[in-house]
């Protein structure tokens, strides 16, 4: 049984592109952003303005909003992760469709790690 068409398309894609896809994915797993480490929080700034470039670099306008802040158990207050807001009114070609899709996974890699502490 064959693959359909499309699919037979994007996994040749993903093939073709693989070692930029293992790039993109080493430079964002080498930033330390779990947000459930205070420590950590200008790392997560970080990687919201990474995500927000990436984003930027395939069209899309992004907006990155702070929502206040944290008080610690210990009183203190952290500075909550911004929020990265983005929109396209472009047709995204197959390429910058998985260089989303991999920004996609990585965040997901990212709240299962947290869910995981």
């Amino acid at each position: 049984m064959s693959l359909p068409g499309p699919l037979t398309n994007l996994f040749r894609k993903i093939d073709e592109n693989k070692l930029k896809y293992i790039e993109n994915l080493r430079e964002a797993v080498a930033i330390k952003s779990v947000s459930a480490w205070p420590q950590n929080r200008p790392d997560v700034k970080r990687m919201i303005e990474w995500a927000a470039d990436k984003l930027r670099a395939l069209g899309a306008t992004v907006d990155i909003r702070d929502i206040g802040r944290q008080k610690l158990d210990d009183g203190s207050e952290i500075p909550l992760p911004p929020v990265l807001l983005g929109k396209t009114n472009n047709v995204i070609k197959i390429e910058k469709s998985q260089a989303l899709l991999d920004i996609a996974i990585k965040t997901y890699l990212r709240i299962s790690e947290f869910s995981s502490l």
